[in-house]
């Protein structure tokens, strides 16, 4: 799985950059994007400095040749600057009675591009503003199809985990925009400002941040990442038992060394500590999280992805049905050696060196709850037969 290659530092304030998706029925919702970022442009400018990138397709997009239309659009919105990473901080999608046309893979346009969004912004301080109207329309203008795809997005969004706001016409829409931008807005520059991050654009790899890449190679490059993964924990797994075993058989003769001098006792459990260190390996990898993360957003948006990319589709469910019982069996493993360190380890005496292997389980209970918190959300979403 791709890990983090380092920050890029500059000395210019970094923009905070904005995306409108949307698909062809929602031109005057459009329009209103356009004006309240310009004037929060002018605004955020003159109050702190800071830029404001507002991308809307048909103000930026140029005319050319690609694998397919909505991939053109794809390359367009990845900058060199972030090396092909759609690097989008705040993202406005809103919806009405139409989701739009198919492209090579997703049931619309829209659908890629805020699937993409929420994929390339997990873990990240960035804001996906989902905004559907309950406005209402001529029913001979209604395709029922496209309504019901719509209602499929929605469905979608709120299972990966996200919140909508529903508006009942253009002035609700605008009052909420003008509430909810400058609060964005503010939170990003403020975040920015607590990590020191200001001037800091965040190169990390993983899974489908490459725009320029079509969803096949990406999904295949997830589905590397969970076959590492399996590895990695099975490597673990084995580990685990036998420094649980290791750990039985040294404290099962410890009540005999009680009447030892203490400074004899710290020395041996520091030897104790060095031997465990030589003979075994533990293997870390935190950034494993943003991978269930983005598993999540593609099981909960797969009733999106057209038949194209059914066999990726399908196994990457396979995938996540078999990971459950893995990661549940590592996940019992590692709180079997933190239960028994925190009953028999003397921590007055010697702590635990937090980098050695008995730190690294230590700490890997906590990433492997997390990893278990997202699979306990995904399980819903592949229960049921692909």
């Amino acid at each position: 799985m791709g890990t983090p290659s380092g920050i890029a530092k500059s000395t210019a304030v970094q923009p905070i950059r904005i995306f409108v998706c949307s698909p062809g029925d929602v031109h005057e919702e459009r329009r209103i994007c356009s004006d309240v970022i310009s004037e929060w442009k002018r605004r955020a400018a003159r109050e702190h400095g800071t830029p404001i990138e507002p991308f809307l397709w048909e103000d930026e997009v140029v005319p050319n040749v690609g694998s397919y239309a909505q991939h053109v659009v794809s390359w367009q919105t990845a900058t060199d600057d972030r090396d092909g990473w759609f690097g989008f901080d705040i993202v406005i999608a809103i919806l009405w009675t139409r989701l739009g046309t198919p492209t090579k893979y997703f049931l619309s346009g829209t659908a890629e591009e805020l699937v993409y969004t929420l994929l390339t912004s997990v873990g990240q301080n960035h804001f996906i503003m989902l905004y559907t109207s309950d406005a209402p329309q001529a029913p001979s203008r209604i395709d029922p199809i496209q309504l019901a795809r719509v209602n499929t997005l929605r469905s979608c969004f709120w299972a990966a985990g996200g919140l909508h706001f529903p508006y009942t016409g253009i002035e609700e829409f605008t009052k909420l925009l003008r509430e909810h931008l400058p609060r964005a807005i503010d939170e990003i520059r403020k975040s920015r400002e607590r990590s020191g991050a200001d001037g800091a654009v965040d190169l990390r790899k993983y899974a489908f941040t490459d725009r320029r890449k079509e969803l096949p190679e990406n999904l295949r490059e997830l589905l590397q990442d969970f076959h590492l993964q399996e590895e990695r924990i099975g490597r673990n797994h084995r580990t685990c038992e036998k420094v649980v075993a290791e750990c039985a058989r040294y404290f099962s003769q410890w009540t005999g060394k009680s009447d030892h001098e203490v400074g004899e006792l710290r020395r041996e459990l520091q030897r104790f500590c060095a031997d465990i260190d030589a003979r075994f390996r533990l293997e870390l990898a935190p950034q494993e999280i943003e991978l269930y993360r983005n598993a999540r957003v593609l099981a909960a948006f797969s009733p999106l992805l057209l038949d194209t990319v059914a066999p990726l589709k399908e196994g990457l469910v396979e995938k996540l049905r078999s990971a459950m019982p893995m990661l549940r069996r590592y996940e019992a493993v590692i709180l079997e050696v933190n239960g028994f360190l925190r009953m028999n380890w003397p921590a007055k005496l010697y702590r635990i060196p937090e980098n050695g292997v008995l730190g690294s389980i230590q700490r890997e209970a906590a990433a492997v709850s997390e990893l278990s918190k997202q699979l306990t959300s995904i399980a819903g979403l592949v229960t049921a037969p692909a």
